[in-house]
Protein backbone atom coordinates (compact mmCIF):
# COMPACT_ATOMS: atom_id res chain seq x y z
CA UNK A 1 0.00 0.00 0.00
CA UNK A 2 1.29 3.21 -1.16
CA UNK A 3 0.80 6.84 0.76
CA UNK A 4 -0.29 8.09 -2.17
CA UNK A 5 -3.76 5.64 -2.16
CA UNK A 6 -5.12 7.16 0.75
CA UNK A 7 -7.19 10.28 0.66
CA UNK A 8 -6.56 13.17 2.59
CA UNK A 9 -8.69 15.73 1.51
CA UNK A 10 -12.70 15.78 2.38
CA UNK A 11 -15.26 14.02 -0.42
CA UNK A 12 -17.80 16.76 -1.26
CA UNK A 13 -19.49 14.08 -3.41
CA UNK A 14 -19.84 11.77 -0.27
CA UNK A 15 -21.19 14.48 1.63
CA UNK A 16 -24.04 15.08 -0.87
CA UNK A 17 -24.92 11.51 -0.85
CA UNK A 18 -24.71 11.20 2.81
CA UNK A 19 -27.50 14.24 3.04
CA UNK A 20 -29.50 12.71 -0.06
CA UNK A 21 -29.46 9.14 2.01
CA UNK A 22 -30.71 10.98 5.03
CA UNK A 23 -33.44 12.30 2.92
CA UNK A 24 -34.26 8.59 2.27
CA UNK A 25 -34.08 7.49 6.18
CA UNK A 26 -37.19 10.54 6.90
CA UNK A 27 -39.44 9.25 4.38
CA UNK A 28 -39.26 5.83 5.32
CA UNK A 29 -40.23 6.99 8.86
CA UNK A 30 -42.88 9.26 8.08
CA UNK A 31 -45.17 6.10 7.52
CA UNK A 32 -46.60 6.60 10.94
CA UNK A 33 -47.43 10.44 10.69
CA UNK A 34 -50.54 10.05 9.24
CA UNK A 35 -53.35 7.69 9.65
CA UNK A 36 -53.81 7.81 6.20
CA UNK A 37 -51.39 6.63 4.34
CA UNK A 38 -51.48 6.28 0.46
CA UNK A 39 -51.59 2.74 -0.49
CA UNK A 40 -49.27 2.78 -3.25
CA UNK A 41 -45.44 4.35 -1.38
CA UNK A 42 -42.74 1.96 -2.50
CA UNK A 43 -40.62 4.12 -0.41
CA UNK A 44 -40.68 2.41 3.29
CA UNK A 45 -37.21 0.62 2.90
CA UNK A 46 -35.35 3.14 1.72
CA UNK A 47 -34.06 3.64 5.31
CA UNK A 48 -32.66 0.54 5.31
CA UNK A 49 -30.44 1.22 1.99
CA UNK A 50 -29.26 4.56 3.13
CA UNK A 51 -27.98 2.68 6.55
CA UNK A 52 -26.22 0.03 4.04
CA UNK A 53 -24.81 3.18 2.41
CA UNK A 54 -23.68 4.87 5.76
CA UNK A 55 -21.80 1.34 6.74
CA UNK A 56 -20.18 1.06 3.69
CA UNK A 57 -19.00 4.71 3.72
CA UNK A 58 -18.05 4.24 7.22
CA UNK A 59 -16.37 0.85 6.19
CA UNK A 60 -14.30 2.46 3.54
CA UNK A 61 -13.18 5.32 5.77
CA UNK A 62 -12.29 2.73 8.72
CA UNK A 63 -9.50 0.92 5.96
CA UNK A 64 -8.20 4.71 4.85
CA UNK A 65 -7.42 5.85 8.03
CA UNK A 66 -5.54 2.63 9.52
CA UNK A 67 -3.10 3.53 6.63
CA UNK A 68 -3.03 7.19 6.80
CA UNK A 69 -2.05 6.60 10.07
CA UNK A 70 -0.27 3.28 10.22
CA UNK A 71 3.28 5.18 10.55
CA UNK A 72 1.93 5.95 14.23
CA UNK A 73 3.69 2.49 15.25
CA UNK A 74 0.58 1.82 17.74
CA UNK A 75 -0.21 -1.46 18.73
CA UNK A 76 -2.78 -3.20 17.20
CA UNK A 77 -5.18 -2.48 20.29
CA UNK A 78 -3.84 0.77 21.03
CA UNK A 79 -4.59 1.85 17.41
CA UNK A 80 -8.11 0.60 17.68
CA UNK A 81 -8.73 2.24 20.91
CA UNK A 82 -7.09 5.39 19.41
CA UNK A 83 -9.67 4.90 16.48
CA UNK A 84 -12.63 4.61 18.41
CA UNK A 85 -11.89 7.79 20.61
CA UNK A 86 -11.86 9.42 17.18
CA UNK A 87 -15.79 8.04 16.19
CA UNK A 88 -16.68 8.98 19.73
CA UNK A 89 -15.45 12.65 19.77
CA UNK A 90 -16.82 13.26 16.03
CA UNK A 91 -20.37 11.98 17.09
CA UNK A 92 -20.67 12.21 20.43
CA UNK A 93 -21.84 16.55 20.55
CA UNK A 94 -24.75 15.78 18.57
CA UNK A 95 -25.69 12.10 19.40
CA UNK A 96 -25.97 13.35 23.23
CA UNK A 97 -27.89 16.57 22.01
CA UNK A 98 -30.31 15.11 19.88
CA UNK A 99 -30.96 11.86 23.06
CA UNK A 100 -31.54 15.24 25.47
CA UNK A 101 -33.90 16.41 23.08
CA UNK A 102 -36.11 13.50 22.38
CA UNK A 103 -35.70 12.09 26.47
CA UNK A 104 -37.42 15.71 27.25
CA UNK A 105 -40.22 14.94 25.24
CA UNK A 106 -40.81 11.28 26.33
CA UNK A 107 -40.80 12.46 29.83
CA UNK A 108 -43.43 15.43 29.49
CA UNK A 109 -45.57 12.74 27.11
CA UNK A 110 -45.22 10.17 30.15
CA UNK A 111 -45.68 12.59 32.99
CA UNK A 112 -49.09 13.50 30.93
CA UNK A 113 -50.00 10.01 29.95
CA UNK A 114 -49.55 9.04 34.20
CA UNK A 115 -46.47 6.52 33.18
CA UNK A 116 -44.39 8.87 35.29
CA UNK A 117 -46.24 9.98 38.64
CA UNK A 118 -43.42 10.38 40.99
CA UNK A 119 -39.59 11.55 41.19
CA UNK A 120 -38.69 7.54 41.24
CA UNK A 121 -40.14 6.84 38.22
CA UNK A 122 -38.21 9.72 36.46
CA UNK A 123 -34.80 8.76 37.85
CA UNK A 124 -35.49 5.20 37.08
CA UNK A 125 -36.26 6.37 33.39
CA UNK A 126 -33.50 8.22 33.10
CA UNK A 127 -31.01 5.28 34.81
CA UNK A 128 -32.71 2.54 31.92
CA UNK A 129 -31.72 5.13 29.61
CA UNK A 130 -28.01 5.34 30.28
CA UNK A 131 -27.48 1.96 27.58
CA UNK A 132 -28.45 4.52 24.99
CA UNK A 133 -26.58 7.01 26.19
CA UNK A 134 -23.38 4.81 26.12
CA UNK A 135 -23.53 4.10 22.68
CA UNK A 136 -24.67 0.20 23.49
CA UNK A 137 -27.88 -0.40 22.65
CA UNK A 138 -27.42 -2.00 19.40
CA UNK A 139 -25.33 -4.73 21.66
CA UNK A 140 -28.96 -5.81 22.69
CA UNK A 141 -29.54 -3.82 26.31
CA UNK A 142 -32.68 -1.72 25.38
CA UNK A 143 -34.83 -0.47 22.65
CA UNK A 144 -32.84 3.05 21.72
CA UNK A 145 -34.97 5.82 22.62
CA UNK A 146 -34.11 7.83 19.62
CA UNK A 147 -34.40 4.98 17.02
CA UNK A 148 -32.28 5.89 14.41
CA UNK A 149 -29.14 6.08 16.47
CA UNK A 150 -28.82 2.23 16.79
CA UNK A 151 -26.86 2.59 13.29
CA UNK A 152 -24.54 4.50 15.13
CA UNK A 153 -24.44 2.44 18.45
CA UNK A 154 -23.98 -0.76 15.79
CA UNK A 155 -21.11 1.28 14.26
CA UNK A 156 -18.97 1.70 17.41
CA UNK A 157 -19.50 -1.55 18.89
CA UNK A 158 -18.56 -3.23 15.96
CA UNK A 159 -15.68 -1.00 14.57
CA UNK A 160 -12.94 -1.60 17.55
CA UNK A 161 -12.95 -5.31 16.65
CA UNK A 162 -13.09 -5.32 12.97
CA UNK A 163 -9.85 -2.48 13.30
CA UNK A 164 -7.85 -4.55 15.32
CA UNK A 165 -8.27 -7.04 13.19
CA UNK A 166 -7.31 -4.43 9.98
CA UNK A 167 -4.19 -3.77 12.14
CA UNK A 168 -2.96 -7.41 13.09
CA UNK A 169 -3.35 -8.25 9.45
CA UNK A 170 -3.86 -5.81 7.34
CA UNK A 171 -4.35 -7.84 3.52
CA UNK A 172 -5.85 -10.79 5.47
CA UNK A 173 -8.93 -8.47 6.44
CA UNK A 174 -9.12 -6.79 3.05
CA UNK A 175 -8.69 -10.01 1.27
CA UNK A 176 -9.69 -12.98 3.31
CA UNK A 177 -11.79 -11.93 6.14
CA UNK A 178 -14.15 -8.57 4.37
CA UNK A 179 -15.28 -10.96 1.03
CA UNK A 180 -15.90 -14.21 3.07
CA UNK A 181 -17.79 -12.24 5.84
CA UNK A 182 -20.01 -10.17 2.98
CA UNK A 183 -21.04 -13.76 1.33
CA UNK A 184 -21.81 -15.41 4.71
CA UNK A 185 -23.62 -12.70 6.20
CA UNK A 186 -25.60 -11.91 2.56
CA UNK A 187 -26.50 -14.94 2.67
CA UNK A 188 -27.21 -15.21 6.66
CA UNK A 189 -30.06 -12.07 5.71
CA UNK A 190 -31.62 -13.71 2.90
CA UNK A 191 -32.30 -16.76 4.84
CA UNK A 192 -33.27 -14.95 8.22
CA UNK A 193 -36.35 -13.04 6.19
CA UNK A 194 -37.43 -16.40 5.00
CA UNK A 195 -37.77 -18.38 8.00
CA UNK A 196 -40.99 -17.17 10.09
CA UNK A 197 -40.31 -19.55 13.55
CA UNK A 198 -40.58 -17.54 17.01
CA UNK A 199 -36.93 -18.97 18.23
CA UNK A 200 -35.24 -17.75 15.05
CA UNK A 201 -37.07 -14.23 15.45
CA UNK A 202 -36.05 -14.03 18.62
CA UNK A 203 -32.13 -14.83 17.73
CA UNK A 204 -32.86 -12.60 15.16
CA UNK A 205 -34.19 -9.30 16.29
CA UNK A 206 -31.25 -9.67 19.04
CA UNK A 207 -28.32 -9.80 15.90
CA UNK A 208 -29.65 -7.94 13.72
CA UNK A 209 -28.55 -4.41 14.41
CA UNK A 210 -24.56 -6.14 14.99
CA UNK A 211 -25.18 -8.03 11.48
CA UNK A 212 -26.09 -5.10 9.63
CA UNK A 213 -22.93 -2.96 10.41
CA UNK A 214 -19.96 -5.86 9.97
CA UNK A 215 -21.76 -6.47 6.55
CA UNK A 216 -22.09 -3.33 5.81
CA UNK A 217 -18.23 -2.31 7.24
CA UNK A 218 -16.93 -5.09 5.32
CA UNK A 219 -18.53 -3.84 1.96
CA UNK A 220 -16.82 -0.78 2.57
CA UNK A 221 -13.45 -2.62 2.83
CA UNK A 222 -14.31 -4.32 -0.09
CA UNK A 223 -15.32 -0.78 -1.89
CA UNK A 224 -11.61 0.32 -0.90
CA UNK A 225 -9.91 -2.68 -2.71
CA UNK A 226 -11.94 -1.83 -5.81
CA UNK A 227 -11.08 1.86 -5.81
CA UNK A 228 -7.25 1.39 -5.21
CA UNK A 229 -7.50 -0.76 -8.70
CA UNK A 230 -9.61 2.60 -9.72
CA UNK A 231 -7.03 4.84 -8.99
CA UNK A 232 -3.95 2.88 -10.51
CA UNK A 233 -5.22 2.66 -13.92
CA UNK A 234 -4.13 5.31 -16.56
CA UNK A 235 -7.70 5.68 -17.63
CA UNK A 236 -8.47 7.62 -20.95
CA UNK A 237 -11.32 9.86 -22.05
CA UNK A 238 -13.13 7.22 -23.36
CA UNK A 239 -12.50 5.23 -19.78
CA UNK A 240 -13.37 8.33 -17.45
CA UNK A 241 -16.99 8.49 -19.74
CA UNK A 242 -18.12 4.85 -19.05
CA UNK A 243 -16.64 5.88 -15.32
CA UNK A 244 -19.11 8.16 -15.21
CA UNK A 245 -22.00 6.65 -17.04
CA UNK A 246 -21.99 4.23 -14.48
CA UNK A 247 -21.58 6.16 -11.44
CA UNK A 248 -24.54 7.93 -12.90
CA UNK A 249 -26.48 4.93 -13.87
CA UNK A 250 -25.63 3.11 -10.79
CA UNK A 251 -26.87 5.79 -8.16
CA UNK A 252 -30.34 6.31 -10.52
CA UNK A 253 -30.41 2.34 -9.79
CA UNK A 254 -30.19 2.88 -6.28
CA UNK A 255 -32.43 6.25 -5.80
CA UNK A 256 -34.94 4.41 -8.46
CA UNK A 257 -35.38 1.19 -6.16
CA UNK A 258 -35.41 3.17 -2.86
CA UNK A 259 -38.16 5.18 -3.51
CA UNK A 260 -39.90 2.69 -6.17
CA UNK A 261 -39.32 -1.32 -4.56
CA UNK A 262 -37.53 -0.84 -1.50
CA UNK A 263 -40.12 -2.69 0.64
CA UNK A 264 -39.01 -5.77 -1.05
CA UNK A 265 -36.07 -6.96 1.58
CA UNK A 266 -34.10 -9.30 -1.04
CA UNK A 267 -33.94 -6.31 -3.20
CA UNK A 268 -32.60 -3.73 -0.61
CA UNK A 269 -30.29 -5.98 -0.04
CA UNK A 270 -29.03 -6.00 -3.40
CA UNK A 271 -27.98 -2.77 -3.17
CA UNK A 272 -25.30 -3.58 -0.35
CA UNK A 273 -23.17 -5.41 -3.25
CA UNK A 274 -24.01 -2.46 -5.38
CA UNK A 275 -22.63 0.07 -3.06
CA UNK A 276 -19.07 -1.58 -3.64
CA UNK A 277 -18.21 -0.56 -6.76
CA UNK A 278 -20.44 2.58 -6.79
CA UNK A 279 -18.49 4.15 -3.56
CA UNK A 280 -15.21 3.24 -4.95
CA UNK A 281 -15.91 5.64 -8.05
CA UNK A 282 -17.02 8.22 -6.14
CA UNK A 283 -13.80 8.32 -3.81
CA UNK A 284 -11.53 7.76 -6.75
CA UNK A 285 -13.43 11.39 -8.08
CA UNK A 286 -11.86 10.46 -11.09
CA UNK A 287 -15.21 10.60 -13.53
CA UNK A 288 -17.15 13.32 -14.50
CA UNK A 289 -19.29 13.67 -11.82
CA UNK A 290 -17.42 14.74 -8.72
CA UNK A 291 -16.41 17.88 -11.06
CA UNK A 292 -19.79 19.40 -9.58
CA UNK A 293 -18.83 19.01 -5.92
CA UNK A 294 -15.97 21.18 -5.31
CA UNK A 295 -17.63 23.76 -3.15
CA UNK A 296 -16.98 23.39 0.18
CA UNK A 297 -21.25 24.14 0.71
CA UNK A 298 -21.15 20.63 0.32
CA UNK A 299 -19.63 19.56 3.00
CA UNK A 300 -22.11 21.67 5.15
CA UNK A 301 -24.47 19.75 4.03
CA UNK A 302 -22.75 16.34 4.74
CA UNK A 303 -22.13 17.76 8.36
CA UNK A 304 -26.00 18.70 8.48
CA UNK A 305 -27.02 15.46 7.30
CA UNK A 306 -26.03 13.45 10.28
CA UNK A 307 -27.70 16.33 12.68
CA UNK A 308 -31.13 16.05 10.32
CA UNK A 309 -30.81 12.04 11.17
CA UNK A 310 -30.26 11.93 14.46
CA UNK A 311 -32.84 14.24 15.09
CA UNK A 312 -35.85 14.09 12.70
CA UNK A 313 -37.06 10.95 14.97
CA UNK A 314 -38.72 13.79 18.04
CA UNK A 315 -40.33 15.45 15.07
CA UNK A 316 -41.37 11.93 13.47
CA UNK A 317 -42.93 11.10 17.48
CA UNK A 318 -44.65 14.35 18.00
CA UNK A 319 -46.57 14.26 14.40
CA UNK A 320 -47.66 10.44 15.37
CA UNK A 321 -48.70 11.58 18.95
CA UNK A 322 -50.59 15.09 18.31
CA UNK A 323 -51.31 15.32 14.62
CA UNK A 324 -51.78 12.16 12.98
CA UNK A 325 -55.35 13.46 12.00
CA UNK A 326 -54.09 15.08 8.76
CA UNK A 327 -53.58 14.14 5.30
CA UNK A 328 -50.32 12.69 4.99
CA UNK A 329 -48.87 15.19 1.99
CA UNK A 330 -49.41 18.21 4.45
CA UNK A 331 -48.13 16.22 7.39
CA UNK A 332 -44.73 15.21 5.21
CA UNK A 333 -44.13 18.88 3.97
CA UNK A 334 -44.73 19.58 7.94
CA UNK A 335 -42.76 16.98 9.17
CA UNK A 336 -39.84 18.18 6.98
CA UNK A 337 -39.46 21.35 7.74
CA UNK A 338 -40.04 20.86 11.33
CA UNK A 339 -36.61 18.58 11.20
CA UNK A 340 -34.70 20.99 9.78
CA UNK A 341 -35.24 23.22 12.10
CA UNK A 342 -34.91 20.94 15.12
CA UNK A 343 -31.88 19.69 13.79
CA UNK A 344 -30.37 23.80 13.55
CA UNK A 345 -31.69 24.13 17.06
CA UNK A 346 -29.93 21.15 18.23
CA UNK A 347 -26.73 21.77 16.01
CA UNK A 348 -26.62 25.54 17.01
CA UNK A 349 -27.56 25.58 20.45
CA UNK A 350 -25.51 22.77 21.77
CA UNK A 351 -22.52 24.09 20.56
CA UNK A 352 -23.61 27.70 22.17
CA UNK A 353 -23.82 25.88 25.47
CA UNK A 354 -20.79 24.12 25.09
CA UNK A 355 -18.74 27.84 23.92
CA UNK A 356 -20.83 29.37 27.34
CA UNK A 357 -19.46 26.38 29.94
CA UNK A 358 -15.93 27.17 28.29
CA UNK A 359 -16.29 30.46 29.10
CA UNK A 360 -17.70 30.15 32.93
CA UNK A 361 -15.00 27.57 32.98
CA UNK A 362 -12.29 30.27 31.97
CA UNK A 363 -13.65 32.99 34.11
CA UNK A 364 -13.68 30.75 36.99
CA UNK A 365 -9.89 29.63 36.51
CA UNK A 366 -9.23 33.63 36.32
CA UNK A 367 -10.52 34.23 39.42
Amino acid sequence: MTQNSTLKTRNYEIDFLKFIFSILVLLQHSKGISDVVPANIGYWGAGHIAVYFFFAVSGFLMVNSFYRHRDNNLSPAKASWHFYKGKVKSLWIDFLGALVIIKAMRIVARVHNGQIDSIDDAIRYIINSIPEALGISAGGFTEPTNGPTWYISAMLIVMPVLYYILSRNPQFYLYVFSPFTVIMLLGYRYRTRMLDTPVWNVFDAYTENIVKAILGICCGALAYIVYRKIISTNWTKLGVGTLTALEITGYATVFAVSLLWSKNVTTRLTMQVVFIPLIALSFSQISYVSRLFVSKLWLKLGTFSLTLYLNHCAVQMYFEANLAHQSYKTNLILYFLFSIALALVEYFGVRLIIKGFKKLNLKLVEK
